[in-house]
């Protein structure tokens, strides 16, 4: 994962867990059940962690450009 993979994770994990909350809470409210309010909070969560912590080969679409090892011998200074 490079760099701005891993900002795409941080935005569609924030994202995620912000629009199942919200979703979440209305549907509980309108309901009156904080139990399946707890569950779609739990399904989001869930769909968050799947989406975002495994290394998909979309977060790799900038790999990093590393500078070449040098293959000079280190002086010794002793």
């Amino acid at each position: 994962m490079d760099w701005k993979g891993q900002k795409l994770a941080e935005k569609l994990y924030r994202w995620i867990l912000v629009v199942t909350t919200v979703f979440g809470f209305v549907v509980g409210y309108w309901q009156e059940d904080f139990a399946l309010m707890m569950q779609i909070l739990a399904a989001g969560l869930s769909l968050a962690c799947v989406i975002c912590i495994p290394d998909w080969p979309f977060y790799s679409r900038n790999p990093i450009k590393w500078i070449p090892v040098s293959k000079k011998p280190k002086k010794n200074t002793d």
